[in-house]
């Protein structure tokens, strides 16, 4: 898959994101063995996926950019400003830096983050597509799609998204701009992030 391939895959909107499903098809072993082969498959293709486009083909550079604010916090509420900070070290598969620096939003019991490529906009910026990467800390004994439902906060709007096999990359359009609490199901594991739209 080369950079355009990827471009293409990453422009997709909708409730559906189309990628690439990357986990390995029949183990042999399961428990321990088998969340540890999907998780090095996963991390295969995160490094095709960053190796492939890199961080200036995403849009990082139109970023605000500041001090890092330290160790990333359980997520209350939204933040308008994400600044780039160190990624957490299971987090860092396909960046050629040992320590990389990118812009993301931790989970609220810290077991999956989001890597922003750009600000999330609602209605989308024509300039930055609302690119997410997702990744994941731990992964259950059976692959699942990334399940999402959305909620507003102070608002009524409900919606739902789905990221097919898991984890990964994907554009996330909103209706609305303003705080949206995400609520993450795979692999029979949940957590729940808070994003911002502007």
């Amino acid at each position: 898959m080369d950079e355009h391939d990827l471009s293409t895959l990453l422009r997709r909107s909708g409730d559906t994101i189309e990628v690439v499903d990357v986990r390995p098809g029949e183990l042999a072993d399961r428990g321990r063995r088998r969340r540890r082969t999907t998780r090095l498959a996963r991390g295969a293709a995160l490094v095709a996926t960053v190796a492939a486009l890199g961080a200036g083909a995403l849009g990082v550079d139109s970023l605000r950019t500041g001090p890092d604010p330290g160790p990333a916090a359980a997520v209350v509420g939204c933040t308008d400003q994400v600044t780039p900070r160190v990624l957490p070290s299971w987090a860092r598969a396909g960046f050629s830096d040992p320590e990389p620096r990118m812009p993301y939003v931790e989970s609220a019991d810290g077991s999956i983050i989001a890597i922003l490529w750009g600000r999330l906009s609602s209605p989308p910026s024509p300039e930055v597509n609302n690119k997410i990467l997702w990744v994941a800390h731990d992964y259950g004994p059976t692959p699942t799609d990334l399940s999402i439902r959305a909620h507003l906060e102070g608002g009524d709007s409900t919606v739902e998204r789905t990221v097919p096999g898991g984890p990964g990359p994907s554009i996330i359009d909103l209706p609305a701009p303003g705080c949206w609490r995400l609520d993450l199901t795979w692999d029979g594991l949940t957590d729940t992030v808070h994003l911002a739209y502007r």
